[in-house]
């Protein structure tokens, strides 16, 4: 494929794929509102919009990552799945870290405090993810 770098094309994969997570995170909580008010229906339909989205950013993902890692799985494998799970629980755990120590550099201690807070989410995350595929595997 054609290298995007610098092109309108670019830009424009990167705008379409930031512009679905924030509308994700919309959807989200516009469906939380609506089941809180007792509106279920509008909830679901709000749940199907989030993962629509979703499923949108991972296209943008894929072409904007091409000849680098995809955002569509590959194997289906339980060893697989944990491999690949843990790998991305692992690479944001450390970028968050990163960007934790970068935050408290510049002196901008309560964003520091949460990446730090989604940094140890992540390690919380890859533990269960590790255990939830043990006891898998332990069935199987």
């Amino acid at each position: 494929m054609i290298s995007l770098e610098g092109t309108r094309t670019n830009a424009n994969l990167k705008h379409a794929f930031s512009d679905e997570g924030r509308f994700d995170r919309l959807y989200l909580n516009h469906e939380q509102a609506a089941e809180a008010a007792g509106y279920r229906g509008l909830a679901v339909l709000a749940r199907i919009s989030a993962g629509t989205g979703a499923r949108y950013a991972g296209g943008h993902l894929d072409f904007l990552v091409a000849g680098q890692d995809s955002a569509t799985p590959t194997g289906t494998s339980t060893a697989e799945f944990a491999a690949a799970m843990t790998e991305m629980i692992d690479e944001h755990t450390g970028m968050y870290a990163g960007m934790a120590r970068t935050a408290h550099d510049e002196g901008f201690e309560e964003i520091a405090d949460w990446f730090e807070t989604l940094a140890k989410a992540g390690r919380s995350a890859a533990r269960r993810m590790r255990r939830a595929v043990g006891k898998y595997e332990m069935k199987t």
